[in-house]
């Protein structure tokens, strides 16, 4: 452990962590110090001081770059693990008597905006005793994070099938290209001010299968919510889900074009096979079925 003056050891043992993983994300001293509310020369303190009780370094330090070590690399599942492992522990420590149970729930970014924001009402409105944890990270973390216990539950697209963990189709997301300006063909709308969202790996290739002659994109970004507003107040065009776009559309502020063709994504649900929460999981999922099965068959690919 850490021997820090003034300061509970294991606290600080995990800010240690904290700031470790944050400026892994990040990459940069000052966004990391930013992230975590303290100064930049705070952050650069945790970092030497992990490294001292550790005895090895955990970052190359070059100019404008910031690479993991290979006892880095070691780390960093340990850390994430301790991490998740802490939060579960104080959100389960602070259930009160109106919170009988905890459920934590992470997904990819873009997915909270065009799926599990109205399931979130839903669940929260149907089971007021579930003490809820929210969390976005990418694919590969999200995974990480079940299979350690640091989530009950996450949701993503194309998931890689581990031991004793369960993966569950529960949505297809119908992506669509709109415009800010109605009655535009599809190879208008590639060239003008056209936003490439990032939709994973399946969609990048159908994208290119579809459009191999694009131009390239003026804009590139990975959240379909900030497209969409990028749509409406600047213009332009690019892929979103169809419930995403739904309200500027009927507002006539956003237009399908109508010769590009709808591409379809898979979103999957994965949870570890025999953790304690599995009932609650079951049962928060089947809530996000019920209410996405009118809406399953609602439109299909072209």
């Amino acid at each position: 452990m850490v021997e820090a003056s003034g300061q509970d050891t294991d606290s600080m043992d995990i800010q240690l962590l904290r700031t470790f993983l944050e400026l892994l994300r990040t990459r940069h001293f000052g966004k990391a110090a930013e992230a975590l509310c303290v100064t930049q020369s705070a952050v650069s303190a945790r970092i030497r001081l992990l490294e001292e009780t550790l005895g090895m370094p955990l970052f190359n330090r070059r100019r404008n770059e910031i690479q993991l070590t290979r006892a880095g690399e070691r780390l960093r599942p340990h850390a994430e693990t301790i991490v998740a492992a802490w939060q579960r522990a104080l959100t389960d420590a602070a259930l009160d008597e109106g919170h009988k149970l905890a459920l934590s729930v992470g997904a990819m970014h873009t997915l909270w905006d065009c799926l599990l924001q109205k399931w979130l009402r839903i669940l929260c409105q149907r089971r007021p005793d579930l003490a809820l944890q929210t969390e976005a990270h990418g694919s590969e973390v999200l995974v990480r994070k079940v299979a350690d216990g640091g989530l009950d539950l996450a949701f993503l697209f194309e998931p890689a099938h581990l031991e004793n963990l369960v993966v569950s189709e529960v949505a297809l997301i119908h992506l669509v290209m709109v415009a800010s300006r109605p009655a535009i063909d599809v190879q208008t709308a590639l060239q003008e001010g056209y936003i490439l969202v990032d939709w994973g790996g399946s969609f990048n290739a159908a994208h290119t299968r579809y459009f191999p002659n694009a131009p390239l994109p003026t804009v590139r970004m990975g959240i379909g919510r900030v497209a969409l507003g990028l749509m409406l107040e600047c213009g332009g065009s690019g892929y979103l889900p169809r419930d995403l776009a739904a309200e500027g559309v009927a507002a006539g502020r956003l237009f399908e074009v109508q010769d590009a063709p709808v591409i379809d994504r898979r979103v999957y649900a994965v949870y570890q096979a025999h953790g304690e929460g599995r009932a609650v999981v079951e049962e928060a999922l089947a809530l996000l079925r019920d209410d996405r099965a009118p809406a399953r068959y609602s439109s299909s690919s072209r």
